[in-house]
């Protein structure tokens, strides 16, 4: 009788291994621990990375850029606005209000490495807070391919 139950337990304990095996095998090969293909782009250290056309085969990192204070009797903005030396590419921004769409600042075209430390607004804004649009407009260095254009919503604290 001993030797039965203990027999019995032996099963048991083996057959509850056994589940446990194939459970951790599932889960190991599930398609729900797969990582998801994303339209969005990568966010990646110093800026987002976004697909250039097909044809040209290359990324263009984008700069990340949050919120600035600025002073109540101030128009010029200390955010900088860059084109990263990585880029094969030009960017001219424009700033616009959110709400609005009252373009507060359109860039020069900048080649890749250059950097606009600051930049003056086309008025005074009210006290507060506002939300901003940051378009970036993206092009082959020699201006005939449009890529892919950047969108940024970002916000400005005047005080």
């Amino acid at each position: 009788m001993k030797k039965i139950l203990q027999n019995k337990w032996t099963k048991r304990i083996s057959f509850s291994l056994l589940l446990l095996i194939f459970f951790i095998i599932g889960m190991l090969f599930s398609p729900f621990n797969r990582p998801q293909e994303s339209p969005q782009p990568e966010i990646q250290a110093g800026g987002v990375t976004t697909e250039a056309p097909a044809e040209s085969a290359e990324q263009l990192r984008i700069p990340v850029i949050g919120l600035t204070y600025v002073d109540s009797h101030d128009k010029i903005v200390q955010m900088p606005l860059e084109n990263p030396e990585i880029n094969n590419a030009t960017f001219q921004y424009s700033i616009s209000l959110k709400d609005s769409e009252e373009i507060l600042f359109t860039s020069p075209i900048l080649k890749p490495g250059e950097k606009l430390e600051s930049w003056e607004m086309s008025r005074m804004l009210d006290k507060g807070e506002h939300a901003l649009t940051i378009h970036i407009d993206a092009r082959s260095l020699d201006g005939l391919t449009q890529y892919n254009n950047a969108v940024i919503n970002t916000k400005i604290y005047i005080g």
